[in-house]
């Protein structure tokens, strides 16, 4: 279906080579008059038919030799008749332009597809750049094809919260999703069930100057780490992480019941939290460490006034600190009979038991996911979740939990007074956080700095590992920034020269997105209808894409059509969802029509007449027969557009951000080194030769190996003596084989780190370094030849001083 638009355009094309024939004919018809009564003046006999035969003929012949015979009455005949001709045009037309204001065709609904002018007008109000008829400003977001919003949500009155819908295969990721990621133009933190965003496009938001971070529910030790208590500024931080604990953990079917037991686990948990973020270092506020405090409260079912150890130590508390809240929260949990304590504190175990996974207490020992840079840094986070299995996905109604707190908290206390320096198309390069008048100072004299520091030089350093540009500035060697390419270096080096200063605002200084793909694989986020009516003043906006409208349905039982009203741009895609079709049916309001109604009575003949109804104009039969490359948009207080798709093929970034694809390879965190951080580094290098400590760790775990499958050559033996017999040759085979597979890679390793090693060291293609050789250099050598594999690339003063000119 093409779009109203496009319509309009094609019939205000068709107008106007109306108006050029008409006028040309006009314009005909005089000539051929004035060459007939030319003709009457010289033979004023002749024939009416001959005379308006010949007029036409020497029309063709001799166009312009009439104005010796025609009168001045003649002319002044045709002038006037021409002049009453437009006067009944133009009362025809008034009469028409009348009639169409004052139309009984809207008295029942004036609902329409969006038309030419109307959107003219939306691209002037709605779309960057402001005031023009272009949709190629640069923070735009991407809608359809013909369709774009501004993210600046002071100028444009709206905020960017989308609603996207569309079943499976209809494009959400293709059309949608991918667009917003390759204009880069915002932060993004991208839920990606199945990984292809991370895996299509971080390389290339990379090349762009993003910092891109994974946090990986998949594989959680391939990503970044994250603990909640991280994020714990006050006390009703621990109540909100708690209340999305229960929330997301509690099952369907049991929401609803005896509110008893959820509020008396509210109060253990709470108190267990409170008591681990006051007394304990950083580093110990873990859900492990919350484990096992619980393991530490024995409960007497007959006599609840026994101590537990768990007892002593909020005793312990309360001698300290009376007033503390935590002690308030224990003393609420205690007040219970001995078998109710038993029972809340079973409930809080089993809640809380997949805290006791391994991959889980590794996730959240510590953190280096940094949520409270996201304000004022450029950064893309990646959340990659299982597809098929939602047992960690509360994890990730959490981290987005306290994101939002985060950033709410950043923009309410740091960023009025702060000061920040950005470069084209609004990039902040350095953010100056300030909390009131004083400090403000402080933080410009800071950007001020910087921005100085740029000017007097800059250079560029090309890291190898993750193919990028980094510009540092010369005199204090301090990162400006990075990209991925030649171009796009010198692109990022030129805009350096136009840097200007600023304050930032009550709001992040960078649009922070949060891209929900597949929103329903994800637990329900407390308050979402709250946050989704107050987010643009802080630039912040969220998508929510979905399958169907009854998974918001099902996620937000009772604040569900909050959640859809406070998104002001819904998208539909295409779906055969009843439930969806019939939602969108109704927004999109009623449209007037004529019935014409004939009734025959055999007495009475036939009767005629003429009623007005009414129809909606989005329609079951139009959304439910959508094209492939068609889509639906609703924005707040416009009409529907109805046309195409934006593929992401027309993206100008599209064909390099192609041939980045897979080239992001996640550098696992310093953390996930700690469980062999007590290992020297020569060790971690896993050499055989010269090194005694690994060679006893892989005795040792050899040992096992033979005193489990002794172990089960001894089960066998019994019950079958020569059975068991024939049973140990094979695993005694077995086992020297996966000797000899293990020696074998360990050589492998072996080879490699010599050869890194050698390479670093010596250069390429040179005799290779001897274990002995590697087992004399000490750390610091090793490190400084890692390193020196970085190449430096100065940049041209002289051309970098006639750009800043």
């Amino acid at each position: 279906m093409v779009s109203e638009t496009v319509k309009e355009k094609k019939k205000r094309n068709s107008l106007i080579g109306y108006l050029i024939v008409g006028t040309i004919g006009y314009i005909y018809i005089i000539i051929v008059a004035l060459h007939y009564l030319a003709i009457r003046n010289i033979y004023k006999r002749m024939p009416m038919g001959e005379a308006l035969n010949n007029a036409f003929s020497y029309v063709f012949i001799h166009p312009f030799e009439i104005f010796g015979n025609v009168s001045g009455k003649d002319i002044l005949m045709i002038v006037i008749l021409s002049v009453l001709g437009l006067c009944f045009a133009g009362m025809y037309y008034t009469t028409h332009l009348l009639k169409k204001h004052d139309n009984p065709d809207t008295v029942n609904g004036d609902a329409h597809w969006m038309k030419l002018k109307e959107y003219k007008e939306y691209c002037m109000k709605r779309c960057s750049p402001f005031g023009e008829e272009s949709i190629n400003g640069y923070d735009n977001v991407i809608l359809s094809k013909e369709m774009r919003l501004s993210m600046d949500g002071i100028k444009c009155k709206r905020n960017c919260n989308t609603l996207a819908i569309g079943g499976s295969g209809s494009g959400k990721s293709r059309n949608f999703a991918a667009p917003n990621i390759l204009s880069a133009n915002c932060c993004n933190i991208i839920t990606d069930p199945s990984g292809e965003l991370y895996r299509d496009y971080a390389q290339y938001l990379a090349d762009m100057g993003y910092e891109v971070k994974v946090f990986n529910l998949t594989n959680v030790y391939q990503g970044c780490r994250y603990n909640p208590f991280h994020y714990i500024v006050e006390e009703k931080d621990v109540f909100i992480i708690t209340n999305t604990i229960m929330e997301n953990t509690t099952p369907p079917e049991q929401k609803g019941g005896d509110p008893f037991w959820p509020k008396a686990e509210t109060l253990l948990i709470s108190a267990l939290m409170l008591y681990l973020w006051h007394t304990q270092p950083k580093e110990a506020q873990t859900f492990s460490n919350l484990l096992f405090l619980i393991s530490c409260a024995e409960i007497d079912e007959n006599n609840s006034s026994k101590k537990s150890v768990l007892d002593q130590m909020f005793e312990n508390l309360e001698k300290d600190d009376p007033e503390n809240l935590a002690v308030k929260q224990y003393k609420g949990f205690k007040l219970g009979a001995g078998k109710t304590l038993k029972s809340i504190l079973i409930s809080v175990k089993a809640r809380l038991q997949i805290f006791e996974l391994s991959d889980i207490k590794y996730l959240t020992s510590t953190d280096n996911l940094d949520l409270d840079k996201f304000a004022d840094t450029r950064q893309i986070l990646f959340v990659i979740i299982p597809t098929a299995d939602d047992t960690f996905n509360f994890v990730v109604s959490m981290l987005y939990t306290q994101l939002f707190m985060s950033l709410y908290r950043y923009c309410e206390t740091r960023s009025f007074y702060g000061w920040q320096c950005k470069i084209r198309n609004g990039i902040t390069l350095k953010v100056g956080q300030a909390a009131n008048k004083d400090d403000s100072e402080r933080a410009k004299a800071e950007i001020e700095r910087f921005v100085s520091e740029i000017r007097k030089g800059i250079h560029v350093k090309y890291d190898n590992d993750r193919h990028l540009y980094k510009v540092f500035t010369t005199s204090t060697n301090e990162l400006v920034g990075w990209r991925g390419s030649v171009k796009l270096r010198d692109e990022f080096i030129k805009d350096l020269a136009r840097i200007k200063i600023e304050p930032v605002g009550e709001s992040c200084p960078n649009h922070v997105r949060l891209l929900g793909d597949e929103f329903a694989n994800m637990s329900a986020i407390p308050n979402l209808d709250k946050r989704l009516s107050t987010v643009r003043k802080y630039n912040i906006s969220m998508f929510i894409i979905l399958q169907a409208i009854t998974q918001l349905q099902k996620m937000y039982k009772d604040d569900w059509n909050t959640i859809a009203g406070n998104c002001d741009v819904k998208l539909f895609l295409g779906s055969s969802d009843n439930e969806t079709i019939k939602w969108l049916c109704e927004t999109g309001g009623k449209k007037t029509t004529r019935v014409q109604n004939l009734n025959f009575n055999g007495k009475q003949g036939e009767s005629f007449g003429i009623n007005l109804s009414s129809y909606d104009l989005i329609t079951p039969d139009l959304l439910s027969m959508m094209k492939d490359d068609e889509c639906l948009v609703l924005v707040r207080a416009e009409r529907p557009y109805y046309g195409e798709k934006y593929d992401v093929k027309m993206h100008p970034m599209y064909e390099y951000a192609k041939t980045r694809r897979g080239m992001y390879e996640i550098k696992p965190p310093e953390e996930v080194g700690e469980i062999i951080s007590n290992i020297p580094f020569h060790e971690r290098l896993n050499l055989t030769d010269g090194y005694e400590n690994l060679d006893r760790v892989r005795q040792e775990r050899r040992k096992k190996l033979f005193k489990s499958e002794n172990a089960a050559g001894k089960d066998e033996s019994i019950s079958n003596a020569e059975a068991g017999n024939k049973e140990r040759e094979r695993i005694k085979e077995q086992r020297k084989q996966r000797e000899e597979e293990e020696d074998a890679i360990n050589q492998q390793q072996m080879d490699a780190v010599a050869d890194m090693l050698t390479t670093a060291v010596k250069g390429k293609n040179k005799e290779k370094l001897t274990p002995k050789e590697i087992a004399d250099m000490d750390d610091t050598a090793i490190q400084e030849a890692i390193e020196s594999r970085i190449n430096i690339e100065p940049y041209p003063m002289d051309e970098w001083v006639y750009m800043m000119t």
